[in-house]
């Protein structure tokens, strides 16, 4: 009779048969390889998520601080382009607002909210309220 020789794993038991027909029982685990020296360990799982979240944080925050960028040059860019504009007075009477005057004074490439925004830093206004008789001056373009 010829025995094969077999390996089998259960658990952390390796049974390994020889020529003969005992067993021998071999205990422990299969152990770790060796690491090269120099070389990185892979992060655990709580390391990748902690890298995930600081990357995404930092890209949340540079993504923000470039929108306000943004916003700030074109409300500068806006201004400028208004500031280089002929002026017209106006003469508020009862009822006006300011989101009619603006509207009645329409600038191409200008929202109506931004040019209230320059009619009220360039009137002086702490307030959007108007008081019949009041000037404003209020850019026109011809």
């Amino acid at each position: 009779m010829k025995l094969e020789h077999k390996c089998q794993t259960c658990g952390s038991l390796a049974l390994n048969s020889r020529h003969t027909t005992h067993l021998v029982v071999i205990e422990g685990t299969r152990s770790k390889p060796k690491q090269r020296p120099g070389a990185m360990r892979r992060p655990s799982r709580v390391g990748r998520n902690v890298v995930g979240l600081l990357v995404c944080s930092v890209a949340t925050i540079v993504a923000l601080f470039a929108s306000a960028y943004i916003e700030t040059s074109h409300r500068n860019q806006v201004s400028d382009r208004l500031d280089a504009m002929p002026k017209v007075e106006v003469s508020v009477v009862t009822g006006d607002t300011m989101w009619r005057i603006a509207e009645e004074y329409e600038v191409e490439g200008v929202s109506t909210a931004e040019l209230i925004a320059w009619m009220r830093t360039n009137n002086n206004m702490e307030s959007p309220c108007l008081e019949p008789g009041q000037q404003l001056l209020v850019p026109h373009s011809s």
